[in-house]
């Protein structure tokens, strides 16, 4: 970045803060103004009671804007946050005109910004000006607004402002010439998504694979810098792998070497070097180097199904790290010697060359803040007044009492170089002078240290801290802990509570044995990464504390302090100070306790974090190989139907996709897709399944007659190959699916009959309401959505899934239940990995992805290209005359004639066939080797191998498809005589490559996904998808709260809160064995919840079987009263209280329904997990998330203060159905129009009217009530004449602050103020700024001293 331009960005940083400070001046609020315009207060301003507006303390004047002169006060206080918004909002209403202009400029890309806006979008601009004109303020009100109150604003300075806002924001009228640009036009933020930055557009032209220009450390390199990286890499991803394993290495070194492990090692390193050329000096991309540059390590690194692409990602993501650690390094030698010419030891710049990860640097760069901070203090922002360092350190340093400390012998850098070397290098040095008499003679310098012990203390301090900072010490120290450290993993009161055995393992806790204690310590090897993130989770939850520590024992060995030291004198006055030396390891202990085991957390939490992420890689690869609708490996080549592609490979069905109706009023729906997922025909049923029952009426019978008959006609006129029924729906599935397997009414006969697939709908509720389903279906409804979604899986479960990634939508999808522990930046790397394997194994039929929007999910997964580069090249290709492509050479020499690199890294994995839209034509066939993985650089090697099988010579290319057609012949040919033929004329290994090509030539880019797997015989499984219960959440003898439904005499009804049926016979309802005569509306009456016992989970039948006895009650809960009893009022009332609390927690987690609601704050969680999620946020952060008030209501979770969390409630309304966000949002009685309003209006307003209060009043402590108390009677007693008062803040309740003031001697009142989205509420009035809250605090308690006639003991206010 250039020195201009870093200056062009604080000149206009110093603007906006100039500008933000000078509109200060214009917001007052009108109302409150209004009301005390009236009053007459010159009574309490007499003695100060009323703060006057004007009013400004001496302490409390803010620190000095960039060009602000000292000494000016015009800005008095903060203003009300709403006023500063609402001016904003108004000039957002006036761009709405433009956006309707987003879609078509986002379409015309760059042409906009080179040819400017049209005159269209001038014209609309010209409305939507004149739109704001006509709302904008009267200058009359405007000039009331601005003297009122006595406030001096000179109406020059808003004109300015104004007339300055519109030269920012908008062109000038009269100025017909001036260009609208995108970045004018849009914000960063939708530039920055449609990927039309500057930035962007650097990336789509520079030819290089775009993931790797994403990355960090694209450089040139020299072989010895190289060397080092991969030696480097090798001992830092591979060298523990290799040593446990060695066995399976020893075939690729001789038999007579004497060290195996440097041998291998030595492969290991130039295999790193071939392919770490490969990335940074040849640009390929990690799927090319796999499939066409195997042969340089297949032998060496991992192999599996994707070949060596573990591996390889491994070196490519190692290769990165090493380039932060070494831009780290140099950033350090940058900072502490270049800038600031600092005089450092240069043993300490060797150890930062000879550091080889971030970690020892960081200590490097801790040492160095550390220990020359005075020096480095002392250059940095030299002008600026800094407060005074209170620390112990730093006292202690500066009442001289380092000298004393040097007294103590040899140096920490000393003592380390002992230690590291294993010797006593550095003998240590007798002070002749006892450590009591040394210490009385700096007695007098220091007010802290002012006796002899404290003295020592200090100089102990000293020595401690630069031992614990001194780093190859803390190196030590660190690698002792990662080897030799405890956990000790302690249940809290609330984690006792849980009954959560899995929390419950962690500490070996036995709930049922009142002396379990509760905690467990683990050795550090003890306790699986995985686990830890666990265990990391319930912490954060408050149901676990962990603590990491390292025994005495490993301390006294590392340190070793007797040998390395101690003196090996015996004379008093050494031995006294040996003593001394003992106390500061003593302290450094207590130090280094304090630091490392957060460290630890985070290290162990990074290992499990990698695990967790490759684990989510693993789900989502088994995903993507599930194998399309009809697929198998073991199917022939068929080459007429490669050839005249009537179809599309491998995803060649029609496909009829079902959605049962029954959730929130939904109606079961049928989309028919074609062979390329493209929406052919819809139909809705009234009613949501056509069996008949005995109540149906005859009117329903029609209704159900004609919706046969409709799905009938929709199956001859389609010809649907398989219908696809989506899991949910709950009953309504099942009696869909009875329908399709008895056919009672006998619809479906010959080819009619057509199979049905069930089919998971987690990916469609996901893409129902994701911005690609609005974009391709924006007049169809969630339920539509959803059946496409459905039937496109299962034609095609790769294309589909590979369309959720854009907006990271993809993390909706649970791959592991502890995903969210993972950080988000490092998961989408990890899934986007998986994409790319999977898709360039897979390979992209790309004339058919031109013509199909909706399958160019994949493309940006190709090797070499990404969004942006896919979108470049289908731009280019639409923009031809002919709009597809015949040849792969088309690509290199026309489309990226310019990017010839990017040509060759993704060629290969084009599947060039046929153009869809044009019929087969036997005079004009495509070129069959260019629909294979053969490379166009290996096409001379398939020409030479297609001409020895046929035994012709000078075949022609395009002719290569007769080797095709009959490839019998090329099993005959000897493949490794000829690779090693080819050897030998310095054409390096081909033997991989030749027998690649064999196997394409057979059977051209064979789809690797395993063969389609049908769950329809699954039942667990379908049960699981259906309803969302395992056997873990919904199982037998668990007790339940169910709604009655219907009761007969014999049998009753329930509903569970999933939704799933339950059934109650008589024989279940009480434990007498005699039940002639008994008859259930005696005990069960409908619409009354009660608790009940499931005593069968029936999951074929989507029902569970209960009971109302009391031995199942017991089996259920031995806790359950061991009395008879046969009614709810018998149940002890304690236990009652209890359970029913459980329930209702069951309850509100089960009701919550699950969406995904397209808004980057939203999560898909509970509160608990809201605020798990929020706890290591900054205050305001918020989380939106469903709720379980049902489908029309969200909520939004916000991290208000430590451990204080708020939420709100919004309703929705204007719902296009049941999933989709309400048109009108609602909160509070106010109405919104989007989530970002919501937000604003709740958290923005919320959290800067409580900024104000504690940083603009001058009166916020945050201290204890106990605290703020005895605060106030000091200050008191020190000015009796005065009404001493401190705002502090609620620690149980969020937003409430109380008042304290002592009118009296002792006795300390408080008042209660609320912060609200819409100001202080105070004594059911509401204010909008601080002052004008403090003023009617005062006045109340004026007052209230008035109506008792008293007199105010205390005198003045403070001010």
């Amino acid at each position: 970045m250039s020195s201009e331009f870093l200056d062009e960005e604080v000149e206009v940083e110093e603007e906006d803060e100039n500008e933000a400070k000078h509109k200060q001046l214009l917001r007052e609020d009108d109302e409150d103004s209004e009301e005390e315009e009236g009053e007459n207060l010159d009574t309490y301003e007499k003695d100060d009671f009323i703060v006057s507006d004007e009013e400004i303390e001496e302490d409390n004047i803010p620190p000095l804007l960039p060009g602000e002169v000292q000494g000016d006060t015009s800005t008095k206080r903060k203003t009300h946050p709403g006023k500063k918004k609402k001016k904003f909002k108004r000039l957002k209403r006036g761009g709405e005109s433009l956006s309707r202009e987003v879609s078509d400029l986002l379409e015309r890309g760059q042409e906009i910004v080179n040819a400017g806006a049209s005159s269209a979008s001038k014209e609309k601009y010209d409305r939507s000006m004149d739109e704001m004109e006509d709302e904008d303020v009267n200058r009359d009100d405007m000039r009331d607004f601005i003297v009122r109150e006595g406030r001096f604003v000179d109406e020059d300075i808003f004109d300015d402002d104004e007339e300055e806002l519109g030269q920012d924001i908008y062109m000038e009228r009269d100025d017909e010439e001036k260009k609208i640009t995108l970045k004018e036009l849009f914000g960063p933020d939708i530039l920055k998504e449609k990927f039309l930055t500057e930035e962007d557009e650097r990336i789509k032209q520079e030819d290089a694979p775009e993931r790797i220009l994403l990355r960090q450390g694209i450089r040139k390199t020299d072989e010895h810098e190289l060397y080092n990286e991969a030696v480097w890499i090798y001992s830092k991803a591979f060298m523990e792998e290799v040593e446990q394993n060695i066995r399976a290495y020893r075939h690729l070194i001789a038999n007579t070497t004497t060290d195996e492990f440097a041998e291998i090692k030595k492969l290991f390193v130039e295999t790193i070097i071939k392919v770490l050329n490969f990335i940074l000096k040849y640009r390929y991309d990690i799927p090319y180097i796999s499939q066409y540059k195997k042969e340089d390590f297949e032998d060496i690194l991992y192999k599996d199904e994707f070949g060596n692409d573990r591996d390889l990602w491994r070196i490519f993501e190692w290769d990165e790290k090493w380039c932060i650690l070494q831009s780290k390094k140099k950033k350090l030698k940058d900072m502490f010697i270049d800038n600031y010419k600092l005089n450092i030891d240069s043993y300490y710049l060797a150890l930062l060359d000879e550091f080889d990860s971030v970690d020892d640097v960081n200590d490097l760069q801790l040492y160095f803040t550390f220990i020359y901070r005075d020096s480095f203090d002392s250059q940095v922002n030299i002008d600026i007044k800094k407060p005074t360092k209170r620390d112990l350190y730093t006292i202690a340093k500066r009442d001289g009492l380092g000298d004393l400390s040097k007294l103590f012998g040899i140096s920490p850098k000393e003592y380390a170089d002992n230690l590291n070397f294993g010797y006593v290098h550095h003998e240590q040095r007798d002070c002749d002078e006892e450590p009591n008499k040394a210490a009385e003679r700096l007695l007098g310098r220091s007010k802290t240290f002012n006796t002899v012990n404290n003295i020592l203390k200090g100089a102990i301090h000293i020595l401690a801290n630069q031992i614990v900072h001194e780093p190859t010490i803390r190196q030590r120290v660190r690698t002792q802990f990662q080897r030799s450290s405890k956990i000790k993993m302690k249940l809290t009161t609330k984690g006792r509570a849980t009954e959560d055995v899995t929390l419950h393992e962690f500490t070996h806790y036995n709930p049922n044995d009142k002396s379990s204690p509760g905690e467990y310590t683990y050795g550090i090897f003890e306790i699986d990464p995985v686990r830890f993130v666990q265990a990391l989770k319930y912490e954060t939850l408050g149901l676990l504390k962990i603590k990491i520590y390292l025994e005495d024992a490993h301390y006294d060995e590392l340190f070793d302090y007797t040998n390395f030291y101690f003196s090996n004198k015996t004379n008093p006055v050494a031995s006294k100070w040996n003593e001394q030396r003992k106390k500061v390891f003593d302290e450094a202990k207590v130090l280094f306790n304090k630091t490392i085991p957060h460290y630890m957390k985070n290290y162990l939490k990074s290992k499990g974090c990698d695990k967790l992420c490759e684990m989510c890689e693993r789900s989502l690869t088994s995903k993507l190989m599930e194998g399309p609708y009809g697929h198998s490996k073991e199917e022939p080549f068929d080459y007429e139907e490669f050839i005249t592609d009537e179809n599309p490979r491998a995803t060649k069905y029609r496909i009829l996709s079902c959605i049962p109706g029954g959730e929130e009023r939904e109606r079961t729906t049928w989309v028919m897709l074609d062979e390329n997922g493209e929406v052919a025909a819809t139909k809705v049923w009234p009613i949501g399944h056509p069996l008949e029952t005995k109540n149906t009426s005859e009117e329903d019978k029609k209704i159900l007659l004609q919706m046969r008959a409709d799905l009938v006609n929709l199956i001859r006129t389609h010809r649907p190959a398989v219908i696809a029924i989506a899991t949910c729906g709950g009953l309504i599935f099942k009696k869909i699916k009875e329908y399709f397997d008895k056919d009672p009414y006998e619809n479906f006969k010959g080819d009619l009959r057509v199979p049905y697939e069930i089919v998971p709908d987690d990916i469609a509720r996901i893409y129902e309401n994701s911005t690609r389903a609005k974009t391709e279906f924006p007049n169809e409804n969630v339920v539509t959505r959803r059946a496409i979604s459905v039937g496109r899986r299962l034609r095609d479960p790769l294309t589909e899934i590979a369309g959720l990634f854009n907006n990271e939508e993809l993390l909706c999808v649970k791959f592991h239940p502890l995903q969210d522990m993972i950080p988000k930046d490092q998961l989408v790397r990890g899934l986007e990995k998986s994409l790319v394997r999977v898709v360039n194994r897979v390979g992209v039929e790309f004339n058919r992805v031109v013509s199909y929007p909706s399958l160019q999910n994949t493309l940006r997964f190709v090797s070499g290209l990404g969004p942006r580069k896919a979108d470049l090249l289908l731009q280019k290709i639409r923009k031809s005359d002919e709009g597809f492509v015949m040849e792969r050479d088309d690509i290199s020499n026309i489309y990226f004639a310019d990017q010839k690199n990017v040509a060759t890294n993704c060629v290969g994995f084009l599947i060039i066939r046929k153009p869809p839209q044009r019929p087969y034509n036997e005079e004009e066939t495509f070129n069959i080797i260019n629909a294979t993985r053969v490379h166009p650089l290996s096409y001379p090697l398939a020409k030479k191998m297609a001409e020895d099988g046929l035994d012709v010579n000078n075949l022609p290319i395009e002719n290569i498809y007769e080797i095709v057609k009959n490839s019998h012949p090329l099993d005959e040919l000897d493949l490794d005589a000829y690779a090693d033929e080819l050897e030998k004329l310095n054409y390096g290994r081909t033997h991989t490559t030749l027998k690649d090509i064999k196997e394409e030539l057979k059977y051209p880019f064979k789809d690797p996904r395993n063969d389609f797997k049908s769950i329809n015989g699954n039942v667990s499984l379908i049960f699981e998808y259906v309803t969302g219960e395992t056997d873990e959440t919904l199982k037998s003898y668990s007790i339940v709260l169910a709604n009655v439904v219907t009761v007969l005499e014999r049998i009753a009804f329930c509903k569970l809160d999933n939704g799933l049926f339950g059934v109650v016979t008589v024989d279940n309802i009480n434990e007498q064995k005699r039940y002639k005569g008994i008859d259930l509306r005696d005990f069960l009456k409908e619409g009354e919840y009660k608790y009940f016992v499931i005593v069968e989970v029936v999951k074929d039948e989507f029902k569970v079987r209960l009971s109302r006895r009391v031995e199942d009650f017991i089996r259920a809960d031995p806790n359950w009263n061991q009395s008879p009893v046969r009614y709810e009022s018998e149940i002890p009332e304690a236990y009652q209280q209890s359970f029913q609390q459980q329930q209702q927690q069951q309850q509100v987690r089960k009701r919550r329904f699950r969406r995904t609601i397209s808004h980057p704050a939203f999560k898909d969680c509970d509160y608990a997990e809201a605020k798990d999620l929020l706890k290591n946020k900054a205050d305001g952060e918020l989380i939106i998330r469903s709720s379980s008030k049902g489908f029309d209501h969200l909520a939004i979770t916000v991290k208000y203060a430590n451990d204080l969390y708020i939420n709100y409630d919004v309703e929705e309304r204007d719902k296009a159905d049941a999933n989709s966000l309400g048109r009108t949002l609602v909160v509070n009685g106010k109405k919104f129009s989007d989530l970002d309003e919501v937000i604003h209006y709740c958290v923005d307003n919320l959290m800067d009217f409580t900024h104000m209060l504690i940083e603009s009043s001058g009166k916020f402590e945050n201290k204890s009530r106990d605290e703020i108390k005895e605060i106030l009677r000091e200050e008191k007693r020190k000015n009796p004449n005065r009404i001493p008062y401190r705002v502090g803040m609620s620690t149980s309740k969020a937003a409430k602050f109380y008042i304290y003031y002592l009118p009296g001697r002792q006795t300390v009142k408080e008042k209660i103020v609320t912060v609200t989205p819409d100001g202080y509420e105070f004594n059911k009035r509401t204010f909008q700024d601080t002052v004008k809250l403090f003023n009617a605090f005062k006045r109340s308690c004026q007052e209230h001293s008035t109506s008792r006639n008293t007199q105010q003991s205390g005198g003045k206010w403070d001010v």
